[in-house]
């Protein structure tokens, strides 16, 4: 006679109950649902301009320059360049292009820009607005 006569095999089979799955998607669900309530208290307006801030916000005239100041500032700093016009007008319309200032008057920092004449010479770039 065989010892394996009795042992019962479907106890050692690795089988995925619902009874395993139902905590974690409870708590998962319930996470869900609590941040879809969650309401928001900040509320955003876009301006093109300050006048336009200062005209919707009569009493923030000075905010509203100072924001849009650094917001030019900002975007000088992070917009995407290009070296010719039509460049930025393919990727982005006509329109939303302006021409960077120029960097003229900066030293260079190492030799390699020294040695570069757009690097000293003030060349211009377009970026987006």
């Amino acid at each position: 006679m065989k010892r394996t006569k009795s042992i019962h095999h479907a106890s050692f089979r690795k089988s995925w109950s619902a009874r395993h799955l139902t905590p974690v998607a409870l708590a998962v669900t319930a996470v869900f649902m609590l941040a879809g309530c969650e309401k928001s208290d900040e509320t955003v307006s876009l301006y093109q301009n300050a006048d336009d801030c200062s005209a919707a916000n009569p009493g923030k005239s000075a905010e509203c320059t100072t924001a849009y100041n650094n917001a030019l500032k900002e975007a000088e700093r992070t917009a995407p360049k290009y070296a010719t016009r039509e460049d930025c007008v393919a990727e982005f319309g006509e329109g939303q292009c302006q021409q960077a200032p120029a960097q003229a008057g900066m030293a260079p920092e190492n030799q390699a820009q020294a040695n570069n004449p757009a690097a000293v010479s003030g060349c211009r770039s377009w970026q987006v607005t």
